[in-house]
């Protein structure tokens, strides 16, 4: 089993959130700073959420990144920022 943060868990990142937690994988969510909708997405999909984006790091091997192009340099600085390597 993988752990894996998924950010974030909108239509697509719940799909492939879904499929990792099926494929027998531990799936983390990130809820500060999302919308409602996302976090019930992640939780549906069956990931476990955390408050706190280091937090979930901090238990992760791996990291996927599901969002649109331009929000893609925010996110990786943002993982970046917490030391995830």
């Amino acid at each position: 089993m993988i752990t894996v943060t998924v950010l974030h868990p909108g239509t697509m990142g719940a799909a492939i959130t879904a499929e990792l937690v099926a494929g027998g994988h531990e799936a983390l969510s990130v809820t500060k700073g999302r919308s409602e909708n996302t976090w019930l997405r992640g939780r549906e999909a069956g990931a476990t959420a955390y408050d706190s984006l280091a937090e979930a790091l901090s238990r992760s091997a791996v990291v996927l990144s599901v969002c649109p192009p331009q929000a893609a340099e925010g996110v990786a600085a943002a993982v970046a920022a917490n030391g995830f390597a």
